[in-house]
């Protein structure tokens, strides 16, 4: 259980790392789904 919990961490704090880079990302394939 306690793995799970710092697995978890671990991947909260990498996608904070790249949280800007990951939402622009996001963002700009909604837009393209959107725009088909």
């Amino acid at each position: 259980m306690r793995k799970i919990y710092l697995t978890i961490l671990s991947i909260l704090f990498t996608v904070n790392l790249f949280s800007q880079d990951t939402l622009t990302i996001m963002s700009y394939n909604v837009e393209n789904l959107f725009d088909t």
